[in-house]
């Protein structure tokens, strides 16, 4: 593993963090890269003079996350706030970054039943997982 040293720069270790959250979720772990997304977003690592660039990835990053996570009201929260920072630095938003927003936009549309039988159903297969 990496250390965040403390003779690396504020910056410096933000960006490793922001780094280091995309390369595992290209490993499909998730939970490895919501803690690296968070922390980078506190105001220990990020504040009013922080570039809004590593910022908007960060928040990017982690509303891809919370889709995943069914967290879909925090995720919508997260991709707004990337698009915001991407306009205030003039940075485009992508088609591929837009399917983000259309998946969010369409899990908040499902009938709240569903989540609740994805969320059981999820929570009963880590039940037998751990108790079996």
């Amino acid at each position: 593993t990496v250390s965040l040293g403390e003779s690396q720069s504020i910056e410096d270790r933000r960006t490793l963090l922001a780094n280091r959250a995309l390369a595992y979720m290209r490993w499909k772990d998730i939970y490895g890269a919501l803690p690296d997304c968070e922390l980078a977003l506190t105001p220990e690592y990020t504040t009013a003079t922080s570039p809004k660039t590593i910022t908007a990835k960060c928040h990017f990053r982690r509303a891809k996350i919370r889709l995943i996570m069914t967290m879909y009201e925090e995720a919508l929260e997260d991709y707004r706030i990337f698009e915001r920072l991407q306009q205030e630095t003039g940075g485009q938003v992508a088609d591929t970054d837009r399917e983000v927003l259309d998946e969010i936009t369409k899990a908040l549309r499902k009938p709240v039943l569903e989540k609740v039988e994805l969320i059981r159903a999820v929570q009963v297969g880590f039940l037998a997982v751990n108790v079996g």
